[in-house]
């Protein structure tokens, strides 16, 4: 009794150990992060939520926190709660930050990737779909938003979606501009067209 005893006392002493020497070699890293993201000035009070929002970035230009609030809140803006938006981009977030539904079950654009062949060309027909049924008041674009996984801007990737350039083209005009985001509004007074090439 007195050896298990004594085993389960030595392993608890070697866990505390182990994770106290964890604890020490991840120090520099936490304490990097917390100054970084100035936590302690967050928590004491008088850092604003701008102020904060701007020290979240990752990846150079890929994502900034604070451009995607104000994206989200002129997204609010320039749509009512009950209509559906849609981002062509790799920036979901926005739905939620600005209190809007999707017009479409494709989130974001990656599932689009022409490099996935036939698997693209099935998902587009369903985002082409999910427009038509679930028409957007504003349609956001993504520039700069190329990270690990897609390699190329979104901006960039919809010269690739003919169909859905031409959609949105027809039916809708720039009307707003903040960092990275393009906001096109559709065209006043005038329903979606349904003539247009993205819908055969």
């Amino acid at each position: 009794a007195r050896s298990e005893g004594h085993r389960r006392r030595a392993a608890w002493g070697l866990g505390l150990i182990s994770l106290g020497l964890i604890g020490v070699s991840y120090c520099p890293a936490l304490d990097a992060y917390v100054r970084q993201h100035r936590i302690l000035e967050r928590w004491q009070g008088p850092l604003s939520d701008t102020a904060w929002h701007e020290t979240y970035r990752w990846g150079g230009t890929d994502y900034d926190y604070a451009e995607t609030v104000a994206a989200a809140q002129q997204l609010g803006r320039s749509s009512s709660p009950e209509d559906r938006v849609f981002v062509w981009g790799f920036e979901p977030s926005l739905y939620w930050l600005a209190q809007r539904n999707p017009s479409s079950r494709f989130l974001y654009d990656y599932p689009l990737s022409r490099r996935f062949g036939e698997i693209a060309t099935r998902h587009e027909m369903q985002l082409l779909e999910d427009l038509r049924s679930n028409p957007p008041a504003v349609v956001v674009v993504v520039a700069r938003d190329a990270n690990d996984l897609e390699l190329r801007a979104s901006d960039q990737q919809l010269e690739e979606h003919p169909r859905l350039a031409d959609w949105i083209a027809l039916n809708f005009r720039a009307r707003w501009k903040l960092g990275d985001f393009t906001g096109y509004e559709r065209i006043d007074g005038e329903p979606l067209s349904p003539s247009t090439p993205a819908f055969p």
